[in-house]
């Protein structure tokens, strides 16, 4: 008896149309590992990947750094705002504070018992590049409707 693996096995493929074995069939070309050409398609392959992959996740982090500095100016404004109106029991409309670079003051209203900062940052990028934070009973014009009194919001 023919063992299975040497069994004769008809293909469209043979030569001739004589079958060809199973065994010459499945046999592997080349050892096991990679040959030369393999490595440089995998080499290749990667750096192509990293080509595209690392610039994107700069982009987001630089993104997201200038985002947080946004947020921290906006903190700022709160904070001189604050101690401002701890010494003159009012809120100033006229204050003198330095922003981070790139970052400017769109607004900033104050008058008696209430104040609203919007600042703005264009080179943030993708997502919110505005972000502003009143204090009082109603917001003014500057801010957009639904914010929460006291708290930082960025659109």
């Amino acid at each position: 008896m023919v063992p299975p693996e040497r069994r004769a096995v008809w293909s469209p493929f043979s030569v001739g149309g004589a079958p060809r074995h199973r065994a010459a069939r499945e046999r592997p070309r080349h050892a096991a590992g990679f040959v030369y050409y393999d490595w440089w398609i995998l080499f290749a392959v990667a750096a192509v990947v990293v080509w595209i992959v690392v610039p994107a996740v700069v982009r987001s982090a630089g993104a997201a750094r200038r985002r947080r500095a946004l947020r921290a100016d906006v903190a700022l404004i709160a904070d001189v705002e604050h101690a401002f109106y701890a010494q003159h029991h009012r809120y100033s409309d006229t204050l003198r504070i330095s922003l981070r670079p790139g970052t400017r003051l769109v607004s900033l209203e104050a008058g008696g018992e209430r104040w609203a900062a919007v600042v703005t940052n264009d080179s943030v990028g993708r997502g919110p590049r505005t972000c502003g934070l009143f204090v009082g009973s109603a917001p003014p014009p500057s801010i957009p409707r639904g914010m929460v009194a006291g708290q930082l919001a960025c659109w």
